[in-house]
C-alpha cells in the first residue's frame, strides 16, 4: 500500500482551504459549526488531501463560502459563484 496521497485530492483540499479562509473563517473549526452533520474529521480529512469530497459535501462547502463548486473542483473559472473573479 502506498502512502503517496492522491494528487487531485490535494489539490481540491487546497481550494476547499482557500475557500474557507477567502469567506473568513480562519479555522476549519468556523466552518464546521455552519455544518453540524459533519465530524471533525470529514473537512480535516478533505482539507489534507487524505479523500475527495461527494458532490453534495462540494456543494455545501461552495454555498457556505460562496465559491463556485466547479471552481472547488477542477480549479476552472471564477473563484466565486456570483463570477466577479474573472
Amino acid at each position: 500500500m502506498s502512502d503517496k496521497k492522491n494528487p487531485t485530492a490535494v489539490q481540491i483540499g487546497q481550494r476547499i482551504k482557500q475557500a474557507r479562509k477567502m469567506a473568513g473563517f480562519d479555522t476549519a473549526a468556523q466552518l464546521l459549526a455552519r455544518i453540524p452533520d459533519w465530524g471533525t474529521g470529514r473537512l480535516g480529512n478533505y482539507e489534507a488531501g487524505i479523500s475527495l469530497p461527494a458532490p453534495d459535501d462540494v456543494k455545501t462547502i461552495a454555498t457556505i463560502t460562496g465559491a463556485s463548486p466547479c471552481w472547488i473542483m477542477f480549479g476552472l473559472g471564477p473563484i466565486r459563484a456570483s463570477g466577479r473573479d474573472i
